[in-house]
């Protein structure tokens, strides 16, 4: 788009009134997003808020690395294997690390450092907003690293 604009300016073919407005319809970009109750969700929330920590010098207790990657990778093989019971129980354990790094991290925000509180705050406020959601919710949290995007459904409502 940039070198596209060089060009019309070196030709002269652009005015400075045409840019005086610019359109851009991102309406149909692909997001890298999951289905809002998906492992992958749980491990990326648990994985930021112990780096946020981390960074912020909040010691907590246990942060399930290996755990919870080994949980992510059986309950996908399990899924893949059509064993869907035990599929949903590593999700579950997932979530209730996710909830026990929420609830680790919440008690120990005295620790956290100044500069720092306002992120790890906001980042708390997803994991709670993700911990919570159900799968028929509305204005569920789709992505951890772009909070703000959103499900358009196609089709007839």
């Amino acid at each position: 788009m940039k070198q596209t604009l060089e060009i019309a300016r070196d030709w002269q073919l652009l005015k400075r009134r045409d840019l005086a407005e610019v359109n851009v319809d991102t309406t149909l970009q692909p997001k890298a997003v999951a289905f809002p109750t998906d492992s992958w969700l749980y491990f990326k929330m648990s994985r930021a808020l112990v780096r946020q920590a981390v960074k912020s010098g909040i010691q907590i207790r246990q942060s399930y690395p290996r755990v919870a990657k080994g949980l992510l990778v059986s309950q996908s093989r399990y899924a893949h294997a059509k064993q869907y019971g035990r599929a949903r129980r590593s999700q579950v354990l997932l979530r209730g690390i996710l909830g026990r790094l929420l609830r680790d991290i919440g008690r120990e925000m005295v620790q956290c450092k100044e500069s720092q509180k306002a992120a790890m705050e906001a980042l708390l406020a997803h994991g709670q907003r993700l911990w919570a959601q159900e799968r028929k919710d509305k204005n569920k949290l789709y992505s951890v690293h772009e909070p703000h995007v959103e499900c358009i459904s196609g089709g007839v409502s």
